[in-house]
C-alpha cells in the first residue's frame, strides 16, 4: 500500500514555513534599521568634521545624503 501525506500534516508544514518566514522578515527589517542608524550616525560624523573645516560644498553634500536617507537635516 502506497503511503501518501494527508491534509493535516501538508497544512503543519505550510505553517512552520510561514512561522519561519516571518521570523525572517522580522530579522531583517531589525538588520536594516541598524544600517541606517550606522548610516546616519556617519552622516553626522561627516557633517560635523567637514563643518569645523567650513568647506561649504562638502556641507551640502553630506547634507544632501542624509536628507534623502531620512528627509531631515543632521
Amino acid at each position: 500500500m502506497i503511503e501518501a501525506h494527508t491534509l493535516l500534516e501538508l497544512l503543519l508544514v505550510i505553517a512552520m514555513l510561514g512561522i519561519l518566514y516571518s521570523m525572517y522578515l522580522g530579522a531583517l527589517s531589525r538588520a536594516r534599521e541598524a544600517a541606517d542608524r550606522a548610516m546616519c550616525k556617519q552622516y553626522q560624523w561627516e557633517f560635523k568634521t567637514i563643518r569645523e573645516s567650513e568647506d561649504i560644498y562638502e556641507t551640502l553634500n553630506v547634507v544632501n545624503r542624509c536628507y534623502e536617507c531620512h528627509a531631515t537635516e543632521p
